[in-house]
C-alpha cells in the first residue's frame, strides 16, 4: 500500500466515509480529568476483495487510538470473555440532539454495547498499515496495547481509569495507572465539622464562664464568702456554678 495515500488522522467530519466493521478493541480508557474516552484498536484501512487467485479477503490493518473528546454518560456493559477476551466492533452509530447541542454514540459490538455523549473525536493511525488475511494484527505484531496519540507527536499521559477488554500476553503487566480520588473524604468532612463545634463550644463556655472562675478562685475559695449559684445558659446548655 501505498503510505502516501494514508490518511493518518480521521475525525467526526470523516465519519460517513469510514468503516468500523469487524474492527478489533483492545483496551478501553476514560479519563475523566479530562472528559475523554479512548479505545485501543486495530483500524482496517482497506478490504481487499478477492481476486482470481485469491477466493479470501485481505486487510490493510494498523494499531490506531480513538478519541472521543467532551465525554459524559459514559457506560460500558459487554461480556469479554464470551469472545476470548477480544471486543469486536459491529457499528458506531451517532445521532444528534437538537436540544443540548450535542452528539449521543453508541458503540455496538459482539460483546456488548458502549454509550455516551461527546462533541466529537479524532482516530491517529499509530503505525503504517500492513497487509493481514485477518481483520487483527495481534499484541506482539502490534507492540503491546498503547493510547498513544502519534502523528507526529505523542501524548505523554496515563489515562485515570483504564480496562482491558482483551487479556494481556502471558508474562506480560498491564501498564501502571493511578485514578484521581478526592483529597478528603466526606465522612471525613463530616468528623471535622463535628470536631470544629464541639472546639468552638468548649471556648466559648471557657470565655463566658472565666470572670466567675476567678472570683471563685479569688475571693470563695479563700475569703470565707458565702456561697451562691451562678448560671450561664449558652444555647441550650445551662451551666450552673456556685460561688
Amino acid at each position: 500500500m501505498n503510505h502516501d495515500k494514508v490518511t493518518w488522522v480521521w475525525s467526526q467530519n470523516d465519519f460517513e466515509g469510514m468503516n468500523w466493521h469487524d474492527v478489533y478493541v483492545y483496551a478501553v480508557a476514560y479519563d475523566y480529568d479530562r472528559n475523554v474516552l479512548m479505545f485501543d484498536l486495530d483500524y482496517i484501512v482497506e478490504w481487499i476483495s478477492p481476486s482470481p487467485t485469491r477466493s479470501h479477503f485481505l486487510f490493510q490493518v494498523a494499531p490506531a487510538t480513538l478519541v472521543f473528546n467532551g465525554v459524559s454518560h459514559f457506560n460500558i456493559q459487554i461480556d469479554a470473555y464470551g469472545y476470548t477476551g477480544i471486543m469486536t466492533i459491529e457499528d458506531v452509530i451517532r445521532e444528534y440532539n437538537a436540544e443540548d447541542q450535542s452528539w449521543s454514540w453508541l458503540v455496538n459490538s459482539q460483546s456488548g454495547e458502549t454509550t455516551f455523549q461527546a462533541s466529537g473525536y479524532s482516530l491517529f493511525i499509530r503505525q503504517p498499515p500492513v497487509e493481514s488475511q485477518t481483520q487483527m494484527l495481534g499484541l506482539d505484531a502490534r507492540g503491546g496495547i498503547s493510547f498513544a496519540q502519534t502523528t507526529p507527536h505523542n501524548l505523554d499521559y496515563q489515562p485515570s481509569i483504564l480496562l482491558y477488554v482483551c487479556q494481556p500476553p502471558q508474562g506480560s503487566h498491564p501498564p501502571h495507572v493511578t485514578a484521581s480520588t478526592p483529597a478528603v473524604h466526606p465522612s471525613q468532612l463530616t468528623t471535622l465539622l463535628n470536631l470544629s463545634i464541639l472546639l468552638l463550644y468548649t471556648l466559648l463556655t471557657i470565655l463566658l464562664t472565666w470572670p466567675l472562675v476567678g472570683q471563685l478562685a479569688g475571693s470563695t475559695l479563700f475569703g470565707g464568702r458565702d456561697w451562691q449559684e451562678h448560671s450561664v445558659r449558652l444555647g441550650r446548655q445551662q451551666l450552673t456554678l456556685t460561688v
